[in-house]
């Protein structure tokens, strides 16, 4: 799931949002901040689409 996060300055009250939103979850929720190199440049070229797609899919490879 793709969370929209304010920029940079707003990821601490974003990460405590999910946290007190996870309180009802099963399992315990993990979260990575990653910045992906070149990824403005993929984003303007292809579209947010495309980047979206991008991102999902890193969280993916990530996830195993």
């Amino acid at each position: 799931m793709l969370i929209p996060t304010p920029a940079y300055q707003g990821i601490p009250v974003s990460i405590a949002n999910c946290r007190d939103w996870s309180i009802s979850l099963p399992a315990i929720p993990a979260s990575i901040y990653a910045d992906l190199d070149n990824f403005k440049a993929y984003n303007d070229n292809y579209g947010f689409a495309k980047g979206d797609e991008f991102i999902i899919f890193t969280a993916n490879v990530i996830r195993g």
